[in-house]
């Protein structure tokens, strides 16, 4: 595998950043992960224009332009040969001269990483019979609107669901309400059929296919409303189900080991999966125009 690293392309295992790099010892960098599907880049402006806003909430300058970002990506993709990949990119503020808790009051070089992951679709089990998930307190940061590379807290939920038997584990706030999951935003269906998730704040990441999944459903005639909701509220839905870059649309049907609805992935979400993934070719063929930026 060929990767890109701080303007060399080598080997993955000859990449290497230093271990006085404030992405290793502080967590200070931003990230993103664009999913290409036959060379085109799904939504990948809107993901250059998050990229943006971490970078820009972080005090992290761009290592290069856009442009020159999207030219290195294609030339990652190129060189390993991958139409269908999830590219993973990392900025960091760089190597400082002397380690401190501020930022540095000579600027350094931010450090600029590019790794391609093969796109493993996702499991027909998912697809057919659902997601399982926990719920379990919301231990993260409090600004979770910044795409940051510091992920401990959501790791050490992630692994609290593995050990639990679980596929996920969604978050909940001193309120008692749904924020996210682990690496994915969190959407129920109530009985009426009003499609329900949280609103963007500092509370979640404002995910790309989130964002889009609810414009399409608006369009296509749907109630989506963002607001709050409660465990209570989950496990009285009719369905739920997840949003993320690498999965699209994924139902979730047991919390807690109670069955949502009828403890089977539901028509909506069914709808909505085939609405996404219309779009996608739609998008990748030219013929969906849409020329509104990614505001966070």
């Amino acid at each position: 595998m060929i990767v890109y690293n701080n303007g060399v392309y080598c080997r993955l295992s000859q990449a290497a950043v230093s271990v006085q790099d404030r992405g290793y010892q502080f967590g200070d960098g931003a990230y993103e992960v664009i999913h290409y599907t036959d060379h085109h880049g799904v939504d990948e402006d809107w993901h250059l224009d998050r990229l943006d806003y971490s970078l820009t909430q972080l005090q992290i300058p761009w290592p290069m332009s856009a442009n020159a970002l999207r030219q290195c990506i294609r030339h990652v993709r190129l060189l390993n040969k991958l139409s269908t990949v999830n590219i993973y990119i990392s900025i960091t503020r760089g190597v400082p001269a002397t380690r401190d808790f501020a930022f540095p009051k000579t600027p350094c070089a931010p450090v600029l990483t590019m790794i391609p992951y093969r796109h493993k679709p996702v499991a027909e089990r998912l697809r057919t019979k659902g997601m399982t998930i926990i719920t379990a307190p919301d231990q993260r940061w409090g600004r979770c609107d910044i795409k940051a590379i510091a992920l401990l807290a959501p790791s050490l939920a992630k692994q609290a669901a593995t050990e639990a038997g679980a596929d996920d584990v969604w978050m909940v706030d001193t309120q008692g309400c749904i924020t996210e999951g682990s690496s994915c935003n969190a959407f129920i269906v109530t009985p009426t059929g009003e499609i329900l998730t949280r609103p963007p704040s500092h509370a979640i990441l404002k995910g790309i296919t989130r964002t889009r999944l609810i414009a399409l459903a608006r369009d296509a005639g749907l109630k989506v409303t963002e607001r709050p909701f409660a465990v209570s509220e989950l496990k009285e839905a009719a369905e739920a189900f997840i949003t993320r870059t690498t999965g699209f649309i994924i139902p979730v049907t047991w919390v807690d080991k109670y069955s949502i609805g009828t403890g089977h992935p539901g028509p909506v979400t069914h709808n909505l999966l085939s609405l996404y993934e219309t779009f996608v070719q739609e998008q990748k063929h030219g013929r969906f125009a849409d020329t509104t930026r990614f505001v966070v």
